[in-house]
């Protein structure tokens, strides 16, 4: 751009985990924030990664220890919305529209969705483990100490096996 009244050209990055994160920390090391207005949406307000709750369930980490802050991320330059939910993507005339109804245009996109979980492919296992939601967390932790302390005193046992991945890529 060669005038600062020069309106920068948008990147929207959908999504703040590793790939929109990712994406956001590249551009901006690589300077691209001075010539771009980079925004980046996500309708969490925290990180975690799925496979540390296996650590919560068992005692061996608190659920404070795999919930990270996307507030603390330290993006310098970039635009960061958190706990936002895009209700509609107008393709053609290129801009996203929040729940709010606002409307965020771009010229460029990056869609960093992750991955959506679906138990369905699973029978029985949103009912019963639910894997797929952090809000869950806390109950299974007690569930399995609840199972352990039976297993102690007339043991059984049991297997959990996951015939197939319970997510789905976003539509």
């Amino acid at each position: 751009m060669s005038s600062n009244n020069e309106k920068k050209p948008t990147i929207l990055i959908i999504g703040a985990s590793f790939g929109g994160l990712g994406c956001a920390r590249r551009l901006m090391d690589t300077g691209a924030t001075t010539k771009f207005h980079v925004i980046l949406v996500e309708r969490k307000t925290t990180f975690t990664i799925g496979g540390l709750w296996q650590f919560v369930w068992t005692n061996r980490l608190q659920l404070s220890d795999v919930e990270f802050p996307l507030s603390n991320a330290n993006l310098a330059g970039i635009d960061v919305r958190l706990g936002n939910i895009i209700k509609r993507w107008n393709v053609v005339e290129k801009h996203i529209v929040m729940d709010d109804e606002s409307i965020l245009p771009y010229d460029y996109i990056v869609m960093a969705c992750g991955i959506v979980p679906d138990p369905t492919p699973v029978p029985g296992i949103e009912r019963h483990v639910n894997i797929c939601s952090f809000d869950t967390v806390t109950r299974q932790q007690e569930e399995a100490q609840d199972l352990i302390q039976r297993a102690k005193t007339s043991p059984r046992s049991f297997v959990l096996a996951i015939g197939d991945v319970p997510y789905k890529c976003p539509p």
